[in-house]
């Protein structure tokens, strides 16, 4: 070995001998307890580096050959617990005893190492990476005689102890020889200090339950059988063992450090003379164990009182009392007591849980968000890992011992926050490992609720629901559930599942209690007549105005010059209570100018465009209605009278609406028509065939599937049936179509008449091509409410309807 300070200059693959330096020359102090190496390859190197200065930076495998060096692999770091991709790890150790050898005030400090490696070449050696890119040489004598191996693993026993043996499950498998050489040593050690198990408490709850909490230091698979023995009685427990994480036990039982060893179990035993129990545990190598103890007896109070100071054991133990209340023997008083118990208890116990917890061995969730949906349940955003195992279900509680399973339920978002907070330690970690979960058990605000991940004889996993008082209501609360959806634009494969696996059903119950309780608009209702009305009109014009009402100056020019409008119901419905005095400043000059009739009505709030038009139709006069946005503008006078006439005089019509066309003359709206969107999988959309090119066809009606409703006469009768538009589409989308579907599900058909043209200034600012905030999310519940109302029979598919020449074949 050529020492540092001889340098030959030579490099060999990127390292010059110059660059190995022995541990003096590097200022380090190290030691090497002891090294195995297995004929497989697999190295096990425990000992200490003392290096304040934090100059080591990592450690390589360096190879002799001759006098010149080359580098093995690549320099690893090695952070607390970490694995690489090779599957090598370097565990910190605690070494107070180097801490105390060199005066280290720092006391935290971990100065022991445990080095990890499957595959180590038998001529390399190992090398630590210091902070300048150079290398110092780790001196040690690796054991390889199979004699020596043992003592060898003892010495790194006495320092790493369960450390080495999760670091050895880890990298090389339970069934390595080095794994299982350690795992008996450190059993061994166990078993001449302490037992394998014990029943630390007996209560005998009422005389009529008994209740046991203790521990089994081992895995579950080991075990053969637990019975109870009481007043000569055997009871058969192995299968009824609720299991529950006991981190004081971990040090002692290594080997089954990622279980539950923990135990809660109940069993129906009436006595009024019990005074001791005993629990004997049998294990498949033939391992024995009897535990014995006095028996405590406890009525409600106490009982209440014991859950009340180990809210950890509440979930397990309300678990096993309840199944033990199944019991035929039981009486339907101890059930009705436990169940007072339960109502009084979860609460208080549901406070103390978490709502993020971090378990790799199980998983590590956070719960973000929860909405209270009354009758309809709970909607929860949050996210979680399963790093190795997946829960074998997942279930949500409530104070009165109802459950549901969710564990299908669960619908995933992108959370790449998540992803990259986490990819560093678990690399497979999905983006999608944000979720929203409904969760069908009735819920208000401030209700007591919990989530449970239950993985067996690892033990459940129990976090709050936190169910909090909120203010929010209606389209509010619709837009900031929604508003939840991270990165909403990387979902439009995704969004129509989500919709149907629950988020749908969630928001559609917030919406049906805003409509519940909206006051009826005729309580509110007002109205301000301008010019004299006509005494006998036969068509109801409506016209909402929201967030502007200055077209109405645009409209009422043109009305002026049409006689149709001096006989027609024309009718402003303000749907903008902001909007009101102003509208009402603005009718009066306008009338006066234009002389055309109208009302202004009013009710101060938003009700939208359904409801907007509803109220427009509840005072309307006409027997007709025609629907009219307030951005469309005639381009000739007898509009009105060709749409009263195409409506009396075309076959089976339920409605008719015009053609629209944008300032350009290019087709705005020539009839519409359901579509399929690759883009957006599931949902059912609307085509305007045409939108945007110059109109070429006849003057001569025609059939379409769908018309808009932003000009579309239809007859008042008609309207009421099918009960207005529905108000149920959140700020407005899709209840034209609906409403179009009634009329055919009464068997009427629907035209475009070409020879009625207005102009259609037309909104521009929502498009779905990118589904990038909250209104594009509300369109599309919109569309999948629609689609649900289709699915239920309420309306035709319009997907099935034939019009025209296909309707005659």
């Amino acid at each position: 070995m050529t020492e540092a300070g001889e340098p030959s200059g030579v490099p060999y693959d990127g390292i010059v001998v110059s660059d190995v330096l022995s541990l003096e020359a590097a200022s380090l102090k190290a030691h090497v307890d002891a090294a195995v190496q297995t004929e497989d390859g697999a190295l096990v190197v425990a000992g200490w580096i003392y290096d304040p200065e934090g100059n080591v930076k990592g450690f390589a495998a360096l190879p002799k050959l001759g006098e010149l060096l080359e580098k093995g692999c690549t320099a690893r770091h090695f952070p607390t617990d970490a694995v690489d991709a090779d599957g090598v790890q370097w565990l910190p150790v605690e070494r107070p005893d180097v801490t105390a050898a060199h005066g280290d005030a720092d006391q935290s400090h971990r100065h022991g190492f445990v080095l990890i490696a499957p595959r180590f070449p038998s001529d390399h050696q190992v090398a630590l990476l210091l902070d300048d890119r150079r290398y110092a040489l780790l001196p040690c004598d690796v054991v390889t005689a199979q004699l020596e191996v043992e003592d060898a693993l003892e010495q790194c026993i006495s320092s790493a102890g369960p450390l080495l043996y999760a670091g050895l499950q880890g990298a090389l498998g339970d069934t390595h020889e080095l794994t299982r050489t350690v795992g008996d040593l450190l059993i061994q050690d166990v078993q001449q200090v302490r037992q394998l198990a014990s029943c630390d408490e007996a209560l005998l709850i009422d005389g009529k339950v008994l209740l046991l909490n203790g521990w089994i230091g081992s895995k579950a698979r080991e075990i053969k059988r637990v019975r109870l023995v009481a007043e000569g009685q055997s009871t058969n427990l192995t299968r009824q063992l609720s299991r529950y994480p006991r981190p004081d036990l971990r040090e002692a039982f290594p080997r089954a450090s990622d279980e539950a060893l923990g135990y809660i179990v109940a069993t129906p035993h009436s006595s009024q003379t019990l005074e001791q129990i005993e629990l004997r545990v049998v294990w498949h190598n033939g391992e024995r164990e009897s535990s014995r103890v006095a028996v405590t007896r406890i009525g409600w109070p106490e009982l209440y009182g014991y859950l009340q100071r180990q809210p950890n054991l509440f979930p397990s133990s309300m678990h096993q009392l309840g199944r033990a209340c199944r019991h035929p023997r039981q009486d339907a008083v101890f059930a009705t007591r436990l169940s007072k118990l339960r109502e009084t208890v979860f609460p208080f116990v549901s406070r103390t849980l978490p709502t993020k917890v971090e378990h790799p061995e199980r998983s590590i969730v956070a719960i973000d968000r929860v909405f209270a949906l009354g009758e309809a349940g709970m909607l929860i955003y949050g996210w979680k890992l399963a790093p190795h195992h997946e829960p074998l279900d997942i279930t949500a509680h409530d104070e009165w011992g109802k459950q549901v399973s969710v564990k299908r339920s669960f619908l995933s978002l992108v959370r790449e926050d998540v992803a990259s907070a986490y990819r560093e330690r678990f690399p497979s970690v999905p983006r999608r490992c944000g979720f929203i979960l409904h969760v069908p058990l009735a819920t208000e605000a401030g209700d007591a609720r919990a989530i449970c991940f239950h993985y067996a004889e690892r033990g459940d996993l129990w976090l709050r629901l936190p169910v909090d008082q909120r203010d929010t209501q209606g389209i509010p609360l619709i837009k900031e559930m929604l508003g939840m959806i991270p990165h909403p634009e990387q979902l439009n494969h995704y969004l129509y599942e989500m919709f149907d696996g629950g988020l749908g059903a969630a928001l559609e119950a917030v919406n049906q209690q805003r409509l519940a309780e909206a006051a009826p608009v005729e309580d509110t209702l007002d109205s301000r007549q301008f010019g004299e009305p006509p005494e006998a009109p036969t068509t109801s014009v409506i016209v909402p105005l929201y967030g502007r009402c200055d077209f109405m100056r645009h409209q009422l020019a043109h009305f002026a010059d049409d006689p149709d409008f001096q006989q027609c119901d024309l009718i402003y419905v303000v749907d903008d209570p902001a909007l009101v005095e102003q509208t009402l400043s603005l009718a009066a000059r306008y009338q006066w100018l234009f002389n055309v009739p109208f009302r202004v009505v009013w009710y101060g709030r938003n009700l939208g465009f359904a409801g907007a038009n509803n109220a427009g139709a509840s005072v309307a006069r006409g027997e007709r209605l025609l629907l009219l946005n307030s951005d469309v503008i005639p381009q000739q006078a007898g509009w009105l009278s060709t749409l009263e006439t195409a409506l009396e005089t075309l076959t089976d019509a339920g409605a008719v609406g015009p053609l629209l066309q944008f300032g350009d003359g290019s087709i705005q709206h020539a009839g519409m028509q359901p579509r399929r969107d690759p883009q957006l999988p599931g949902f059912l959309l609307n085509s305007h065939p045409g939108m945007g090119q110059r109109w070429e066809g006849p003057n001569d009606s025609y059939e379409q599937p769908l018309l808009t409703a932003a000009c579309l006469m239809l007859r008042k009768a008609d309207y009421e049936a099918l009960g207005g538009l529905d108000e149920g589409y959140v700020i407005g989308d899709f209840e034209d179509s609906d409403l179009c579907l009634g009329l055919r599900s009464h068997g009427l058909r629907l035209y475009v008449v070409p020879e009625a043209r207005l102009w259609h200034l037309e909104r521009q600012s929502q498009t779905l091509n990118s589904v990038a905030g909250v209104r594009q999310l509300i369109t599309l519940f919109n569309g999948w409410r629609y689609q649900q109302k289709i699915a239920r029979g309420e309306r035709v598919d319009p997907m099935t309807v034939r019009v025209g020449r296909e309707a005659a074949a």
